[in-house]
């Protein structure tokens, strides 16, 4: 256990002790929103030193043990299982220790908890009296670090949610999480390798929409199995992703990039091909230019031109050919065009 740097938090709260606390600091106990009941006592075990504090499953309820005390709680398969945990866990050793909610740790889906003994909370709040409550959160009933409603994303995790277009080789065959045998599940919704495949649908054309977490380095896709666990719908991960999306969306820029009548957008990064959702957009740019003809060669470029100028339709189509399809980012060699109905390929 750790009081100094409890202290430390209270008295000096700073970027740099921030950073200290998700780099190297000893003694706190992290929980991810999907950390396991038991991993969590565990954990917590091993921080405070505890070697005769236990959990075990029986069924959906949870035994938790300290020497001659024992806490059974039910805790239901659905998320929000690691607050119960946390509450109950603080109650049987309730006496001895107490553990703490971090607060420069909010707004991640990994949070950090402190376990102290209960000799060094009560001299730590003796000491810093209501400063204690800027840097520490009591567990008490009613609590919710990680629950939520089912049908909804944790907030922490909604505002990370984004939107990615796909072409359709690069999905099937490029895509990180899709093998042979997954691919096999996907067309049997039986199999149990289906829950751990990237939520995708189709666009249009040969392109598909994609989901990540913007968590670097590694940008987590959104599994078939997450939209299970939440009881969500796609229409309601895309309308998350899409809310994301038009914060970055209102720093396009239009410009002409030729004398061939061929005009670029940019911005948004590589998320900019999202943009073929955007119909109030499109609607604005058709209501003032004419009809376009539009492509989603890459994931951070879109290319247009009027749909009556043949020459630069031409130009466009060249343009395309060009993008080197072993790119990342490439997407689709195919031009559009908008209808009553949607985009239809040219």
């Amino acid at each position: 256990m750790n009081p100094s740097f409890a202290r430390e938090l209270i008295e000096h709260p700073s970027e740099r002790l921030t950073k200290r606390l998700f780099e190297s600091a000893e003694g706190v106990l992290w929980v991810d929103w999907r950390e396991g009941s038991s991993d969590i006592v565990r954990l917590a075990a091993k921080i405070m030193g505890e070697a005769e504090l236990s959990a075990e499953w029986s069924g959906e309820t949870l035994r938790l043990r300290l020497r001659e005390r024992q806490q059974e709680v039910h805790i239901p398969p659905k998320p929000g299982g690691q607050d119960i945990t946390l509450l109950a866990l603080n109650q049987l050793i309730a006496g001895d220790y107490e553990i703490r909610f971090i607060k420069a740790s909010d707004g991640g889906d990994t949070l950090a908890f402190m376990p102290l003994t209960r000799q060094d909370w009560l001299e730590i709040d003796f000491a810093f009296g209501t400063k204690v409550d800027d840097a520490f959160g009591k567990i008490a009933p009613g609590c919710s670090f990680f629950g939520h409603d089912q049908g909804e994303l944790p907030p922490e995790v909604a505002k990370q949610i984004k939107m990615q277009t796909k072409d359709l080789h690069f999905a099937r065959v490029n895509f990180r999480l899709i093998t042979k045998a997954q691919e096999v599940a996907l067309r049997d919704n039986t199999g149990s390798a289906r829950t751990q495949l990237p939520v995708r649908e189709p666009l249009f054309g040969d392109l598909v929409l994609t989901y990540f977490r913007d968590l670097r380095p590694t940008f987590p896709v959104v599994s078939e199995g997450e939209l299970s666990e939440y009881g969500m719908s796609r229409e309601a991960l895309r309308e998350i992703a899409w809310k994301n999306l038009q914060k970055a969306l209102g720093q396009l820029e239009i410009m002409t990039t030729s004398s061939r009548g061929v005009f670029d957008i940019e911005g948004a990064g590589d998320m900019i091909a999202c943009i073929a959702l955007h119909d109030r957009m499109w609607d604005a740019m058709e209501k003032e230019r004419g009809s376009l003809v539009v492509a989603f060669a890459r994931r951070d470029r879109v290319l247009f031109v009027s749909a009556a100028d043949k020459a630069a339709i031409a130009a466009l189509r060249a343009a395309v050919n060009q993008v080197d399809s072993a790119d990342a980012q490439a997407l689709s060699r195919q031009l559009y065009q908008r209808r009553a109905n949607g985009w239809r390929v040219l």
